[in-house]
């Protein structure tokens, strides 16, 4: 069964070691913080350029 996940909206690319790392890190909080096994951590990271933030006011 699948559970919560969590999306993390970013600019520009990452190296595989680096997202590695967040995502093992991600998933050592998750089992911290709210007894999650890391196991069940579902975590998407999606790259987009400054055109897709809105920051209010149509802006």
């Amino acid at each position: 069964m699948m559970g919560e996940g969590a999306r993390l909206p970013c600019a520009g690319s990452t190296s595989l070691l680096h997202a590695q790392a967040l995502y093992r890190r991600i998933a050592e909080l998750a089992q911290e913080y709210a007894g999650t096994e890391p196991r069940n951590v579902l975590v998407t990271i999606t790259e987009n350029e400054p055109i897709d933030w809105s920051f209010g006011d149509g802006r």
